[in-house]
């Protein structure tokens, strides 16, 4: 970032001081904040590292207390924390953020009222726990000097640090190392440092998190504070390099020599970002993570914090692996997954601290969205005439058909197909001669017929099952007075105007297999629409008067292309996609979470999750669309 006349860094534009950034690490670890500095929630930090990759996580290094001294006894706040229950913020150096970029990473520029101008950058280092945080005069200036306090922790991201006196604050200090384990089975914080550090522990007490609330009021924690690293400004950049302990040594990294460290970690970082065609590429990427125990690749559902549901992480496999042309590693995350299938299926969700990171298996989404996952990976193969090994080939029809056949035998956690060839559900604890099994939803019957389909395309007999099933789901789930499908079935015909709802549009678009004739999809699309569209998303259900309405931005992808398929013969169809969804669509990855697009707002503005992989991944699905219909893009990130 190379300043102007001004001091103000070129092809910088201002953003809100609320928004969100986020870096990764490739194996589960992040770091993520505000552009202000105020950290809004026991989630956000500034170094979480994952103990058994990409799970078990760790907050290791909250943020960081920085400030500027001058030989005059000025002093100026660069970062901004709120303490104690009157919320204020204390230190602010708000004021003195003039500009910021995220790309192709977190870059602030600072400007004091005595006219001292400082560029701070933080990045992550792909593949490895480590992160760089860098200071620097844009025009030097004797006796000014950075004063940094690290505020620390070492707690589980869900969880909260309260003071206490066997914490330990002692740092073993290896030549420019400086390595804290305050916790036993906690991963060790090691911090690299060309500056001086003055031993001076102390708590920072009722650290407040204003957007993460518990019953009784905004979530609290206390931060150690060990004491202080120290430059002097005037000789140069002050670096600061993070990680966990033993990955400086583990990458060959000096610890002697914390400049050339750092160089190396910015000129490595530096040309792997470069190799992704556009912004949106690499933030996908942020998603692709490592799994220790097999070295396998895996899709992270959402960041910070989230349920790592597998359901999210296969939806996003299409968009962030399939769409950029990266099949082979859309190729490893699929057999990445061989050994977590069990009586058939997969699991709905990974479990962060559970022991073998295996959640529940009490959900069929899962393993239907691995088939389409699947069925468009080899879609895409074929299409680029890319060979698939016979192994890999052989092991993704295996899984495909023991899915379907898994579910028909109807002895696995209470899912079985009924005699329509629908998906149906006993109730929870209760015995199968005691109730009757419940339908699935629209959203499960439509990924149920889609698997049905794809099977059915080298087996007659599946194809068949399909369009038997397929009647049998339009018979039971259209609403012939309303135009759309039911969400549920049964229904309530006297209230059945309340029933419309976003994951209905999966039955025209999102899926390989459109399941409604033209006249029906036409309807539906043209009533989701009018009812349900809004620039920032889906609305979820329909709304009622006052009453807000959470919104769905992955959704958003499934409903842009099925209404590509209602209108596909128009030959102003690409043009008008763009211009009323992709542009919309596209302008939230200048706020909320920056360069990434967030799910579930109940409020419009925030984002519940601020980073998600299917939604971030289906913008850039979409953005290919054109390329599946088989003419060329009319443009998109």
């Amino acid at each position: 970032m190379e300043p102007n006349g001004s001091g103000t860094p070129r092809s910088a534009t201002p953003v809100d001081l609320e928004s969100l950034w986020l870096e990764t690490d490739g194996l589960g670890g992040y770091a993520c904040g505000s552009v202000s500095g105020v950290c809004g929630h026991r989630s956000q930090s500034l170094f979480t590292a994952a103990k058994n990759p990409p799970l078990e996580r760790y907050l290791l290094l909250n943020g960081l207390e920085v400030r500027l001294t001058t030989e005059d006894g000025e002093e100026y706040p660069l970062t901004s924390h709120r303490f104690g229950s009157s919320g204020k913020i204390n230190p602010d150096g708000r004021d003195h953020i003039r500009a910021f970029r995220s790309r192709p990473w977190p870059q602030w520029q600072y400007q004091t009222g005595n006219g001292l101008s400082i560029e701070h950058e933080f990045f992550m280092r792909h593949g490895s726990p480590l992160a760089v945080a860098s200071w620097k005069l844009h025009t030097p200036r004797a006796g000014v000097r950075l004063h940094v306090r690290p505020l620390l922790s070492g707690r589980r991201i869900d969880q909260l640090q309260k003071s206490t006196s066997h914490y330990r604050f002692q740092p073993e200090i290896r030549q420019r190392l400086f390595v804290w384990e305050p916790y036993d089975d906690v991963p060790a914080l090691a911090m690299l440092c060309d500056g001086e550090f003055a031993y001076a522990p102390d708590w920072r007490i009722a650290f407040t998190y204003q957007q993460d609330m518990t019953p009784n009021g905004p979530a609290r924690e206390d931060l150690a504070i060990p004491g202080e690293f120290v430059w002097d400004l005037s000789r140069g950049r002050a670096h600061l390099a993070i990680g966990v302990d033993g990955s400086f040594q583990a990458n060959n990294l000096p610890i002697s020599d914390p400049r050339t460290t750092v160089q190396t970690l910015r000129k490595a970082e530096t040309t792997r970002r470069r190799l992704f065609r556009n912004p949106l590429e690499l933030a996908a990427d942020s998603y692709l993570v490592t799994r220790k125990r097999d070295d396998s690749l895996h899709v992270m559902a959402s960041y910070p914090l989230g349920s790592q549901r597998l359901t999210d992480a296969l939806i996003g496999l299409r968009g962030i692996c399939l769409s950029p042309g990266r099949l082979g590693v859309a190729e490893q995350v699929l057999m990445g997954l061989q050994n977590d299938f069990c009586g058939g299926l997969l699991p709905s969700v990974f479990s962060e601290f559970a022991s073998g990171e295996i959640g529940n298996y009490d959900s069929p989404d899962a393993s239907l969205w691995y088939v389409v996952g699947a069925y468009d990976f080899i879609r895409a193969c074929r299409r680029q005439e890319r060979e698939i090994p016979p192994a890999v080939a052989e092991s993704l029809d295996s899984n495909i058909s023991g899915i379907i056949e898994e579910l028909e035998r109807g002895n696995t956690y209470g899912m079985v197909v009924d005699d329509e060839g629908l998906l149906r559900r006993y109730p929870a604890f209760t015995s199968r001669d005691a109730a009757s099994p419940r339908l699935f939803n629209v959203a499960t019957q439509a990924l149920w017929l889609n698997a049905l389909w794809i099977a059915g395309r080298s087996d007659p007999a599946r194809r068949a099952q399909f369009e038997d099933a397929t009647d049998s789901f339009i018979n039971r789930f259209w609403f012939e007075e309303g135009g759309y499908l039911y969400d549920e079935f049964p229904a309530d015909q006297e209230t059945s105007g309340t029933t419309i709802r976003a994951r209905q549009i999966l039955a025209v678009g999102g899926l390989p297999r459109g399941l409604l004739d033209e006249a029906r999809a036409s309807l539906l699309v043209e009533l989701v629409e009018d009812v349900l569209w809004t620039p920032r998303g889906l609305r979820m259900y329909r709304p009622e008067e006052g009453a807000p309405v959470p919104l769905s931005s992955w959704l958003t992808g499934p409903f842009v292309e099925a209404w590509f398929r209602v209108h596909r013969h128009e030959t102003t169809v690409f043009d008008e996609i763009k211009e009323r969804f992709i542009v919309p669509w596209e302008g939230l990855l200048k706020e909320g979470g920056l360069n990434h697009l967030g799910e579930i707002s109940n409020d419009p503005e925030i984002p519940e999750i601020p980073f998600h992989a299917p939604a971030t991944a289906e913008l850039l699905r979409i953005l290919h669309l054109p390329d599946r219909a088989g003419v060329s893009a009319p443009g998109g990130s």
